[in-house]
C-alpha cells in the first residue's frame, strides 16, 4: 500500500498548526485578559464564593504545576472549593489532560467539553463569569485539536520534530488555560500555582509519544487512523454547528474552522481519486481507449488523430503508462470531448443521409435515354452509402465509449455533489463563529 496521500495530508497539518500560531497567541492574550481583570476584582465586589476560595488560598502557595499528572491532581483538589460553574469548566480542563494522559484513547472529547460547558453557563451567575467560561472552553476545543493533529503526525510519518511543534503550541495554550482558572480560583492577592509547558522540553514530547505505544505500531492501520481523524473533524464541525447559540462567537472557533476547511474538502477528494485509480486498474483497457478515442494527450503522449500514428501503437504506448497519470479531471475532459465528437458524427450521418436522398431524387427524374447521366448518379449513392456505412460505426462507436466513460464517472459523481455541500456546510457554520468587529 502506498501512503503518497497520507504524507501529503500530514503536511497539511502540520502547515495548519503553523499557521493558526498567531492566532490562536491571540487565543492566549485574550484569556489572560480575562483572567487578570476577574482576578483583580476589588475587595467589595460580591463574590458568593469568597469563603469556598480562601480555603484554596492556603493549597496553592508553593505550587508547580509540571505535568499532566500534577495539573489534574491540583484541578481535583481545589474542585469541591470552587463555584459550581468553575467546577463544571475545571471538569472540562479534565477531560483534556485525560487525553494528554492517555492519548491512544480513539475520539475527541468535543461533546463531553458541550456538556460541561452547558452546565457551567447555566449555573454562572454573572454575565463576564459566562464570558469567561465560554473563551476558557474554546481554548480547550483548540487544544484537543492541537493534540490530534500531534498523534496523527506522529502516527503516520512519525515525525517527532513537526509532531513536536504541534505539542509546543499544545502545551502553551494548556499551560493559558490552566493559568486562566488558577486565576480565578485562586483568592485575590494570593500565590498563584506555577504553570509550566508540560511539552516545552523533548523529555515531555517523548513521553506522549510512547504513551501512543502500539496505536502507531502498525503501518497497515495508518490510512484507518487517517480516515478516523477526519471524520472526527467532521463530526465536530456537526457539534459546533448544533451548540453554536451555546458557544456564540469566537476568533478561536472561527480562525481554526476556516483553516481544516480546505484540509478536511481536499481529503475526501483525494478519496475519490483513490477509488477512481482503483476502478482505473480494473478497466485500464477501456480508459486507455476512450481516451484515444477523445483525443487525449496525457503527460505527453502523443495525439494520434494529430500525429498520424496508428491508434495500436499510441494505446500501447500509453498503456505503458501508470493509471496514476490518468485523472477524473482527464477522465471529465475526455466526456466533454466525445459529447462534442458525438454531436459532429451525427451531423455527419444526417448530412450524408441528405445528400443520397438528394441523389436519389436526381436518379429518378432523370430520363431513361440517359444512361451515362443514371450512371454517374448510381455510383455517387453507392460511394454515400459506403461513406454512410462508416459515419455511422464512428457514431455508434463514439457513443459507445461515451456511455462507458459516463458509466464509469457517475457512481463518483454524487461524491463530487457530497463534497460541495460538505464545503458550503462547513463556510456557513464558521461564519456563525465570526466576531463583527
Amino acid at each position: 500500500m502506498k501512503f503518497k496521500e497520507s504524507t501529503k495530508a500530514i503536511k497539511g497539518i502540520t502547515k495548519l498548526g503553523d499557521s493558526i500560531t498567531n492566532l490562536t497567541k491571540s487565543g492566549f492574550k485574550m484569556i489572560s485578559g480575562i483572567s487578570s481583570k476577574r482576578a483583580e476584582k476589588s475587595s467589595d465586589a460580591e463574590v458568593k464564593e469568597q469563603p469556598k476560595a480562601a480555603v484554596v488560598e492556603s493549597t496553592s502557595a508553593n505550587v508547580t504545576l509540571d505535568s499532566a499528572s500534577s495539573m489534574k491532581n491540583w484541578l481535583m483538589t481545589v474542585r469541591p472549593n470552587v463555584s459550581p460553574a468553575l467546577a463544571e469548566t475545571i471538569k472540562g480542563q479534565l477531560y483534556v489532560l485525560s487525553f494528554v494522559q492517555s492519548p491512544a484513547m480513539t475520539g475527541m472529547a468535543v461533546d463531553n467539553l458541550i456538556v460541561c460547558l452547558d452546565k457551567s453557563l447555566k449555573a454562572a451567575a454573572e454575565e463576564n463569569e459566562k464570558t469567561f467560561t465560554r473563551e476558557i472552553f474554546c481554548s480547550m476545543i483548540q487544544n484537543m485539536m492541537f493534540l490530534e493533529d500531534a498523534r496523527l503526525t506522529y502516527a503516520i510519518n512519525k515525525n517527532k520534530e513537526e509532531a513536536g511543534a504541534l505539542l509546543t503550541q499544545a502545551g502553551e495554550l494548556l499551560d493559558s488555560t490552566m493559568m486562566a482558572i488558577a486565576s480565578t480560583v485562586v483568592t485575590s492577592g494570593a500565590a498563584l500555582p506555577s504553570v509550566m509547558n508540560i511539552f516545552a522540553e523533548q523529555v515531555g514530547q517523548s513521553g506522549f509519544f510512547k504513551k501512543l505505544g502500539s496505536w502507531v505500531a502498525h503501518k497497515k492501520e495508518e490510512e484507518s487512523k487517517k480516515a478516523d481523524y477526519y471524520a472526527n473533524i467532521v463530526n465536530m464541525y456537526k457539534t459546533l454547528d448544533r451548540y453554536s447559540p451555546l458557544i456564540g462567537p469566537s476568533i478561536l472557533i472561527c480562525g481554526m474552522l476556516e483553516r481544516y476547511r480546505p484540509m478536511v474538502v481536499s481529503y475526501y477528494h483525494e478519496q475519490i481519486d483513490r477509488e477512481f485509480k482503483h476502478q482505473s486498474r480494473n478497466n485500464i483497457e477501456l480508459i486507455w481507449s476512450v481516451m484515444i478515442a477523445a483525443g487525449q494527450i496525457l503527460d505527453g503522449v502523443y495525439n494520434p488523430r494529430k500525429v498520424g500514428k496508428s491508434v495500436q501503437k499510441a494505446g500501447k504506448t500509453i498503456k505503458e503508462m501508470k493509471v496514476e497519470n490518468v485523472t477524473l479531471k482527464d477522465m471529465a475532459m475526455a466526456e466533454k470531448r466525445l459529447t462534442a465528437d458525438l454531436a459532429v458524427a451525427k451531423k455527419e450521418v444526417k448530412d450524408i443521409e441528405k445528400e443520397k436522398a438528394e441523389v436519389r431524387k436526381q436518379l429518378d427524374q432523370t430520363g431513361a435515354l440517359l444512361l451515362a447521366r443514371k450512371k454517374s448518379l448510381r455510383e455517387s449513392i453507392e460511394a454515400l452509402e459506403d461513406k454512410l456505412v462508416k459515419a455511422k460505426a464512428n457514431c455508434q462507436e463514439t457513443e459507445n465509449n461515451l456511455l462507458k466513460i459516463t458509466e464509469l464517472i457517475k457512481q463518483l459523481s454524487p461524491r463530487f455533489e457530497e463534497i460541495k455541500k460538505m464545503d458550503s456546510d462547513f463556510k456557513r457554520i464558521t461564519e456563525k463563529y465570526a466576531v463583527a468587529l
